[in-house]
């Protein structure tokens, strides 16, 4: 519903106001096991 969409929103602006950082990345076309790798090397380093 749109107060939900509301609610994630402002969840999202609560967590970047927090955050020291943002990475932002370009995935389209990355085959799965390059996803999970990603994903590992981002959790590695306390993404």
């Amino acid at each position: 519903t749109k107060d939900q969409k509301k609610e994630r929103v402002a969840e999202y602006v609560d967590l970047l106001k927090k955050s020291q950082g943002v990475v932002l990345a370009e995935y389209g076309g990355l085959a799965m096991p390059g996803m999970n790798a990603m994903r590992d090397k981002i959790r590695e380093a306390q993404g």
